[in-house]
């Protein structure tokens, strides 16, 4: 350092004055090689600022580049179908209430999914006939549970007299499970509702059952 400073002319007055005077000269230096070349002189501070700005942008951009680079991620996944076998349904035997007798007031006939019959109010029953639950038979995929679906109520007439069934019910109630070759027998009941002095004759009509997976 001291040798330095001798060659720039610069007298050696210990290291920390030293340094300071050479800063002073060649900031001097520089100034005169700014006027000289026409550009305007620029002081160090400002120069060092303007540095620092440009560093801390710099820093910056690169960060902002690293963020977008972290702030996803992608990967994979399988996607895969099993095409089963389509749920059906056939009739085995439809809902029959067979022969009832009609009374001074209104009453009903409970017909139960188990296939048992009853009375309540003013009818009474008669010849149980070919009285029965409905009956069906659900097919499908092997050991498939599936949803059973009942009317609210449905109507029965006779020409122009009519009664009507309701509150009906079933066996299973709710949710089946068909067996391990894939069926399952499926039976419905319902309540007959049957006015006072109910006009006599055949009555029919029908309901909808409905089933589908779970």
């Amino acid at each position: 350092m001291k040798d330095d400073l001798s060659t720039l002319g610069i007298p050696h007055r210990g290291s920390h004055e030293a340094e300071l005077n050479a800063g002073r000269y060649l900031h001097t230096g520089l100034s005169a090689v700014h006027m000289e070349c026409g550009v305007p002189h620029i002081p160090g501070v400002i120069v060092m600022k303007r540095l620092r700005i440009s560093l801390l942008l710099s820093a910056l951009a690169i960060c902002c580049a690293s963020t977008g680079a972290f702030a996803q991620a992608t990967t994979s996944a399988n996607a895969s179908a099993t095409i089963v076998t389509a749920i059906s349904m056939s009739k085995t035997a439809d809902l029959d209430f067979g022969n009832v007798v009609a009374g001074g007031s209104a009453g009903t006939v409970v017909m139960s999914a188990a296939g048992s019959r009853s009375a309540t109010g003013g009818a009474s029953l008669g010849n149980a006939g070919s009285a029965a639950a409905a009956g069906f038979t659900v097919s499908g995929q092997a050991s498939a549970t599936y949803a059973i679906t009942l009317p609210s109520a449905t109507t029965i007439t006779s020409g122009g007299n009519n009664m009507t069934v309701n509150t009906f019910t079933s066996s299973p109630s709710g949710t089946g499970t068909l067996s391990g070759g894939g069926s399952q027998s499926l039976a419905v009941g319902a309540t007959l509702q049957v006015g006072t002095s109910q006009a006599t004759g055949s009555y029919t009509g029908s309901f909808n059952v409905t089933v589908a997976y779970n």
